[in-house]
């Protein structure tokens, strides 16, 4: 992963450990969690993020209960298309999560901090486990619209404003963000379930503008394999809270730089709706196998 220097992902350092709210709006954290909890007690160990054309995800989830963002304390509103701005509590085969169906960006206008927020709030519901979905581009020639790319990693073209990078005792990550029990995991299940995935490296830009032919053919010299406009601050903030992370990316279209094509947003949607089944079964299942007992590991990380 390539990120900068000193980096600090969540909060204002004030010298706390890995797992605890880390900058002035604790209180906003606690409301959160209060209006959420007002829907169900169960703590939730698995949470998920979901993208562009992914609600769906979640529809095999039974006692399933819906609360708008704008209903949640500290929630920016969401205005991408394909992103229904609402969080979701249900069960998995009698296993408590949550998920996030949609998300911000930084090309809203939003900061860093904000679009961590509501990882915070996960992490104060109780959640160990997070898995951060999106809609990217394939860089990888080899790739196919509609296929699964578990990360490996992440290079970060984005700003990381109000994250307190570099403050004296702030929070600092250690190890790599994505889980290699999660993404073995993740390939497991994805065997069982008969769906095909990827492995590669995510390119996190700002957006909303698609890449150009140049940076397509930057991005892909440098290693990556997929790029997109989020999941990389959410990761950050994520695995400095002590949670164990696992991403997916949906490849909604490849690029070809010598021969480009028109790239829109709702052909983005249609062909990740395509894809939403095989992550379901493969989320669904982590869950299963994971949230119960915990297999992956008793503690999160950092703490």
């Amino acid at each position: 992963m390539v990120s900068g220097p000193g980096e600090s992902p969540v909060g204002r350092g004030n010298g706390r450990r890995g797992g605890e709210p880390m900058d002035a709006d604790t209180d906003d954290v606690a409301r959160a969690v209060d209006v959420i909890r007002g829907s169900g007690t169960a703590v939730p160990r698995f949470g998920v993020i979901l993208g562009s054309g992914l609600a769906d995800v979640v529809g095999s989830w039974s006692d399933r209960r819906v609360i708008d963002y704008a209903r949640i304390p500290g929630f920016a509103r969401t205005t991408a298309l394909g992103h229904a701005g609402r969080l979701v509590r249900g069960h998995v085969r009698g296993l408590p999560a949550v998920a996030l169906q949609g998300r911000c960006h930084l090309y809203e206008g939003h900061t860093a901090a904000a679009l961590a927020f509501p990882v915070r709030v996960l992490r104060a519901l109780g959640v160990e486990f997070l898995i951060v979905t999106n809609a990217a581009g394939g860089l990888d020639p080899s790739f196919r619209s509609g296929d699964v790319m578990i990360l490996r990693d992440h290079v970060r073209y984005q700003r990381l404003d109000g994250f307190g990078i570099g403050e004296p005792g702030g929070p600092r990550r250690d190890g790599p963000v994505y889980d290699e029990r999660l993404i073995a995991a993740a390939l497991a299940a994805a065997r069982v379930e008969h769906v095909s995935v990827r492995q590669g490296v995510y390119v996190g830009v700002t957006g909303p503008n698609y890449e150009t032919r140049a940076e397509y053919r930057m991005f892909r010299r440098i290693g990556g394999a997929a790029v997109g406009m989020s999941t990389i601050v959410e990761a950050l903030a994520a695995s400095s809270l002590g949670m164990r992370v696992l991403g997916l990316s949906i490849i909604a279209n490849v690029a070809r730089p010598d021969a480009p094509e028109e790239v829109r947003h709702e052909d983005v949607l249609r062909a990740v709706s395509g894809a939403a089944d095989g992550v379901r079964r493969i989320v669904d299942r982590l869950i299963r196998e994971f949230a119960g007992d915990g297999a992956i590991g008793d503690t999160p990380r950092g703490t």
